[in-house]
């Protein structure tokens, strides 16, 4: 018997794949509504930290054929094309990874992992002939690119001493020391302020910025990294020469960077580390570097012992800076750049085309927590909220446990599903992840 497109069967077939829905909706874990409160974000940050967004990095990052961290990855944790490994990329996975040992998260070997990210790199990226570490080697452990960089190594001083700190082991923090000497020796500018930033592998001076893809220049971005490194180098391996370097970089940025008045910083500079404006002789700046700079200079004023009323009013003129041109409450979520007096942000938002970053948002919920503990007014802690919900809705693949890369300010969905890349590792968004759980708390042990 043949029966019609409306005929009873097919009422029936209707019916069931209706029921087989709703089971499937009631026994699919729903993802909750994002936090409203602090607390609240911080129980979030937690759980999401240590039940999903780690585990996603451990199972999925590590090359256990040929060793070395992945950080091309696609939202399953498969891999993509091309799989060269950045020294970079390899130190901020082994400062993930020990900074989640150190926070107290045991649940997958994360030291173990970290300990494995270090000798992995003592082995595959070390030059033995001219010291230092490569800027990139291939899946074989050849080198692809010989050049030396003081990015790469701040980065490298930071993974080595939180991981000295994770393990208490005196060898990785001997291993630190060395880097810093090496920094020391071959970066520091004896003319000029700051430090020279390119070389090649024999560190004759590299005149093309690899961070700036400018000429005989000096940047923020790099200094600023250096001085988080240092940081937590003077944690690990302390002494007066560590504490004074430290405290000489700290100073530079301070003095040569900010323009204190105003609550923003410049970005690059000349050889002399003098501001360099654009073509139009404008100043721009970073939003979202200004933001993690604010924090950033929190801890190394804290670990230097400075007191208090030399620093925090500027940090809130900072924060303050990149809430006003930067940050669009409707939207919760600050924009990479733009000038330095006037907000790209327009009645119906910035360009069609432009797009939210992953590290800028992290960055952003960071620099806030810290403006609120130095002072709790109500604008920090909404805006921290604000962006918290657009990270939460957003950012967050719920089912894979990784962040997308960026989000589309009007769109609101990724241009990319996409977890990874040769830029994007777990060290951004896992380290706001550690703060917020750390500093707002949350209710396990």
């Amino acid at each position: 018997m043949k029966y019609t497109h409306g005929g009873l069967p097919s009422l029936i077939i209707l019916l069931i794949a209706s029921l087989q829905g709703t089971i499937i909706a009631e026994t699919a874990p729903a993802i909750p509504p994002a936090a409203c409160d602090l607390q609240g974000i911080g129980e979030q940050a937690h759980s999401h930290l240590s039940a999903s967004f780690l585990p996603f990095w451990y199972h999925h990052s590590w090359d256990a054929e040929k060793g070395g961290f992945v950080t091309q990855l696609e939202n399953d944790g498969s891999w993509y094309e091309p799989n060269d490994r950045r020294l970079i990329m390899q130190a901020r996975m082994i400062w993930t990874f020990a900074a989640a040992h150190r926070k107290g998260l045991r649940s997958l070997p994360y030291l173990e992992r970290a300990l494995e990210g270090m000798r992995y790199v003592e082995s595959a990226f070390r030059d033995p002939e001219h010291g230092g570490s490569y800027y990139a080697v291939n899946r074989n452990r050849t080198p692809t690119e010989t050049i030396k960089t003081l990015y790469s190594h701040a980065f490298l001083l930071y993974a080595y001493s939180e991981l000295a700190l994770a393990s208490g082991d005196p060898d990785i923090a001997q291993a630190a020391l060395g880097i810093f000497e090496l920094i020391e020796a071959k970066t520091k500018d004896t003319k000029r302020p700051g430090y020279l930033e390119d070389f090649e592998r024999d560190w004759t001076y590299l005149s093309h910025s690899s961070v700036s893809g400018m000429t005989d220049v000096k940047t923020l971005n790099t200094h600023m990294h250096l001085m988080e490194a240092y940081t937590t180098f003077v944690k690990a391996v302390p002494g007066e020469k560590q504490s004074g370097a430290l405290d000489t970089l700290t100073q530079l940025i301070l003095d040569r960077s900010i323009n204190a008045e105003e609550g923003f910083a410049y970005e690059p500079y000349s050889l002399d580390f003098e501001p360099i404006p654009n073509r139009d002789h404008e100043w721009v700046t970073s939003y979202s570097h200004n933001i993690e700079l604010a924090w950033l200079l929190v801890e190394a004023a804290e670990g230097l012992e400075w007191e208090p009323s030399t620093y925090q009013p500027l940090i809130l003129r900072m924060v303050d800076h990149a809430l006003r041109f930067g940050f669009d409450p409707r939207r919760g979520a600050l924009l990479t750049a733009g000038p330095a007096d006037a907000s790209p942000i327009g009645e119906d938002g910035p360009p069609a085309d432009t797009l939210i970053g992953w590290w800028e948002q992290a960055e952003t919920l960071v620099g806030l927590l810290y403006a609120y503990r130095i002072q709790p007014d109500r604008h920090y802690s909404e805006s921290l909220i604000q962006t918290w919900h657009t990270v939460w809705n957003e950012f967050i693949d719920h089912d894979r446990g990784g962040w997308f890369y960026h989000v589309g300010w009007h769109s609101h969905k990724p241009p990319s599903d996409r977890m990874g890349s040769e830029w994007k590792a777990a060290y951004h968004d896992g380290r706001c992840l550690m703060q917020l759980s750390r500093i707002l708390g949350h209710s396990e042990p």
